[in-house]
């Protein structure tokens, strides 16, 4: 048996000892960047989980086999949760709910978000122009928005930004046809 055959069997069974139906081990076997996303996530999950909470693990693993808990501030929330009930049964409802499942984050929630931080901070931005932290803007549409998909959330900051800095060149530009036209 090859290396390749070998490491896809102790990935099947990492996965199916988790409690991973088979179908699901099926396709993470088949789909790369879904076994290598799983496996991530279980070795996050293995490193992080909160030891006074150790019987809930696999619970958390299901949630995110089966896609219900997708991002890392679900899977911090779920650490959190499980931390503080410890071993003790826990309300699911109450959990859901901590862990932001099935919370759907539009884009237009996310547009309408984002401009509402740059309405706040404009000045600072357009001060700091391309040096300006784009991970504090992102902290800030996170605290309106803490199950938003990171990568929808990145990509809108950058267009609106562009928008925002092209619009205040612009505005600069025609400022000094106006200064030369008058002197």
């Amino acid at each position: 048996m090859s290396s390749l055959e070998d490491s896809r069997l102790d990935v099947r069974e990492v996965f199916l000892s988790i409690g991973l139906d088979v179908k699901t081990v099926e396709k993470a076997l088949v789909n790369a960047k879904f076994r290598d996303n799983l496996l991530e996530v279980i070795l996050e999950v293995a490193r992080k989980y909160p030891k006074n909470a150790l019987c809930h693990r696999p619970t958390l693993l299901q949630y995110i086999a089966t896609g219900k808990v997708t991002s890392v501030p679900q899977v911090e929330a779920a650490f959190g949760f499980f931390a503080l009930v410890g071993p003790e049964f826990y309300d699911r409802e109450k959990f859901e709910e901590s862990c932001g499942i099935g919370v759907e984050v539009s884009r237009d929630q996310v547009t309408a978000a984002v401009k509402m931080v740059f309405d706040k901070c404009k000045t600072l931005i357009l001060e700091q122009r391309k040096q300006v932290n784009v991970g504090v803007l992102l902290n800030h549409v996170w605290v309106a928005h803490p199950w938003a998909d990171g990568k929808v959330l990145k990509k809108e900051i950058d267009i609106q930004l562009k928008q925002l800095l092209e619009e205040d060149a612009k505005k600069k530009q025609v400022q000094r046809k106006r200064m030369k036209l008058v002197a």
